[in-house]
């Protein structure tokens, strides 16, 4: 789910056009590693959920697969209400959030990495 997710951030950017899974079979310059690590609702004394979503992503130079760097995405919301489908509705947009973190994040490494390199 999140890879799909991750996938769809990317083609909304509009900046890259050239992204798929890795089930897909294509010959990246770059790979996104990306590790779930938080993915809850954490409830308070006062009854208010918090949403809690972290993602820990490397970004990886290919064919040499080197890591060329990482950071985590760490998103806490507060929840629209206390029913399921605020919940629901609540990990979506708190997701969402990290997703476009995580993209925007990518494409401003690689530029980076690719200006470097190319001086």
């Amino acid at each position: 789910m999140v890879q799909v997710l991750l996938v769809e951030s990317f083609e909304n950017t509009g900046r890259i056009t050239p992204v798929g899974r890795q089930s897909i079979g294509l010959r990246p310059d770059y790979s996104l590693k990306s590790d779930l690590r938080e993915f809850q609702a954490e409830y308070f004394q006062d009854g208010s959920p918090k949403i809690h979503v972290r993602l820990n992503t490397k970004l990886v130079k290919m064919p040499e697969a080197r890591i060329v760097a990482s950071r985590t995405f760490d998103q806490i919301e507060p929840a629209s209400g206390t029913d399921t489908t605020a919940i629901v509705q609540s990990f979506d947009e708190t997701l969402g959030k990290v997703m476009r973190q995580a993209a925007q994040w990518t494409l401003r490494e690689i530029n980076r990495i690719e200006a470097t390199t190319t001086d």
